[in-house]
């Protein structure tokens, strides 16, 4: 069953996606995919491109243990260590 779309709202607002980030017009759910994808395929400049926008986009965190991205969850993090 596909979830109903709430009146008044764009598909990017729905509850099975993630907000799109206004400026850059980009999906954390679509752009962390799209990261899998080009890693596993290796398209180096198109991951390159992806990363670089993961570090203005997600307020990356350094510390003793290594990155984070304040933007993100542990899931999120998890994918990007996969």
């Amino acid at each position: 069953m596909r979830a109903a779309r709430p009146l008044g709202r764009s598909p990017s607002t729905t509850a099975a996606s993630a907000q799109a980030l206004p400026i850059v017009d980009a999906n954390a759910g679509s752009s962390g995919m799209a990261l899998f994808g080009a890693s596993a395929f290796g398209d180096d400049a198109y991951l390159a491109g992806l990363v670089a926008s993961l570090d203005l986009a997600a307020f990356p965190v350094d510390d003793k243990g290594g990155r984070r991205y304040a933007a993100s969850n542990q899931v999120g993090d998890a994918a990007l260590l996969y």
